[in-house]
């Protein structure tokens, strides 16, 4: 039994022979048991690490609090193993015990463990893995999120959505006829916590409004999806005016969900002596601006009376009468289509 204690020839009954000789090499085992050793002959992969000990472990093993450092020859891109001459792979975790995450272990830097039983223990500092991603989604249909590779469960998930601008009414040159813009789409916002979300999450990204045919109310957008998470409501498209009022489109929302609501397309009043009063599309700092209202006389090539189209800091502005929407989520102006709505996930942690 190792006591620190080596025999002395001044001791009262001094030790001799071969009992001298097993006290003497009780002492050295348990030296080396608690020696640092390096390893050598790195080799196997980035992940599966298989190394030499010199000298050998012999028959007695791994002993629990031996210590190793060993220089990766490439960094880890998930959890690690260690397997030395004669002996099973085991686990190199982390001080708190959880596995390696990728990134933690780099190439060509030395590592100190220590063996707790049935893993080796990294001692010295591991990078702690930070992730700055950003996909950003803008054909309309399906799309997949995936979570970046290596992402702490601690990270923070924004995700950020907009849905589809709706169409400005398609006003015919005949009737006095009015029309309003659509309305801009909804932005919604909402952060989560990465270890409270899937590998993946497949979503929609809903499309603009489109113009009908002359003399109908423009088409809705698209509600854009972040899987059954999240939503971002669309706008509704811009009504039909004869010698009355032509109704700007709603502005997107979603019921339970009020941050975010779609500037209102603009609305145009016409009376029958002609005299209109307009109202300018709604504004709005991250939805979709409304799209701009407008007039035709009878028979008249262009629009007349035109109301203003709506603002957005954030989002897409409003279509001017006869213009498109701007992507994400403008609403058209009269006789302009609406904008597709957009998905952005930014991953930090």
């Amino acid at each position: 039994m190792a006591d620190r204690l080596t025999p002395l020839s001044t001791a009262t009954s001094p030790v001799t022979g071969a009992a001298y000789m097993d006290d003497i090499a009780d002492e050295v085992r348990e030296l080396w048991d608690r020696c640092h050793t390096v390893l050598t002959s790195i080799g196997g992969s980035a992940n599966a690490v298989t190394a030499s000990v010199s000298p050998a472990l012999g028959s007695r093993g791994l002993r629990v609090g031996m210590l190793f450092s060993f220089v990766p020859a490439a960094s880890n891109t998930g959890a690690m193993t260690l397997q030395l001459p004669g002996l099973s792979a085991a686990p190199i975790l982390q001080p708190s015990g959880a596995a390696l995450v990728t990134g933690m272990v780099l190439a060509g830097t030395t590592y100190l463990m220590a063996w707790g039983g049935a893993a080796f223990i990294i001692l010295t500092a591991t990078v702690v893995p930070r992730i700055n991603d950003r996909q950003l989604f803008t054909a309309v249909g399906g799309y997949t999120w995936t979570k970046p590779v290596g992402c702490p469960d601690n990270a923070l998930v924004r995700v950020r959505l907009w849905g589809g601008g709706g169409a400005g009414a398609a006003v015919a040159g005949t009737a006095n006829g009015c029309g309003g813009g659509g309305g801009g789409g909804q932005y919604f916002e909402e952060e989560f916590r990465a270890g409270d979300l899937p590998s993946s999450v497949s979503g929609t990204i809903g499309a603009g409004g489109a113009v009908g045919a002359l003399g109908t109310a423009g088409g809705a957008g698209g509600d854009t999806t972040f899987g059954t998470l999240l939503r971002a409501g669309a706008g509704t498209g811009g009504q039909i005016g004869y010698t009355t009022t032509g109704a700007g489109g709603i502005g997107g929302s979603i019921t339970g969900f009020p941050a975010g609501i779609g500037g209102n397309g603009g609305t145009l009043t016409v009376s029958p002596s002609w005299p209109t009063t307009s109202v300018s599309a709604g504004a709005s700092v991250y939805s979709g601006g409304g799209g701009g209202a407008a007039a035709r006389s009878n028979n008249a090539g262009g629009y007349l009376d035109v109301g203003a189209a709506g603002t957005s800091q954030r989002g897409g502005a409003g279509g001017a009468a006869g213009a498109a929407g701007t992507a994400p989520a403008g609403g058209g102006g009269v006789g302009g289509a609406g904008a597709r709505g957009q998905a952005e996930i930014i991953t930090q942690g």
